[in-house]
């Protein structure tokens, strides 16, 4: 899976590099009952983004707190 992974995040930076201003401006609707992070329209540059919002946003649910605020056991 880490190998999937890793062709399918270089293969998009490659395809993002060689994206251009206008094409990134370029926008479409999208369904915003599907995902919170989705706007009722959305450019091509907010679709390169959401995978980053998405990803941050599960890490956040499954993060301890830092070790000084847990509560101390002893």
């Amino acid at each position: 899976m880490g190998r999937k992974l890793e062709t399918t995040i270089t293969a998009l930076a490659s395809r993002l590099e060689r994206e251009t201003p206008a094409t990134l401006a370029r926008s479409m609707p999208f369904p915003t009952r599907w995902d919170p992070f989705f706007t009722a329209e959305m450019t091509l540059a907010d679709v390169y983004n959401y995978p980053t919002l998405h990803f941050d946003f599960h890490a956040k649910q499954l993060s301890l707190r830092p070790q000084d605020s847990l509560p101390d056991s002893s």
